[in-house]
């Protein structure tokens, strides 16, 4: 989907489940452990310590596919923090999920 105002893409959870199927991981990805899927599935947050990998280009507000360590896309959302920060912090919120898949 293209947002009218700005013409941004974003990922419908139609476009994430094609985009999962025919790019390599970690591209377009922050892959979350398994244990939290539950959660990220209902539409919650991504807290950085329950990252484990992620797209080695990600920058802050760039839009993300969540995946878990299988690589089954769970939610679509906005990544808040970049790579380097997603994997070192243990606090603080690394994607805000916009829709759970």
């Amino acid at each position: 989907m293209i947002r009218p105002h700005d013409g941004f893409f974003l990922f419908t959870p139609n476009s994430a489940k094609f985009l999962i199927k025919t790019i390599k991981s970690p591209k377009l990805r922050v892959i979350i452990q398994s244990d939290v899927s539950q959660f990220i599935q209902k539409g919650r947050s991504v807290f950085a310590k329950h990252v484990i990998d992620c797209d080695p280009n990600l920058i802050p507000y760039s839009e993300i596919i969540v995946v878990n360590e299988e690589d089954d896309p769970l939610a679509i959302g906005k990544a808040l923090l970049n790579r380097e920060e997603m994997l070192s912090f243990n606090d603080g919120v690394a994607v805000k999920v916009r829709k759970g898949i």
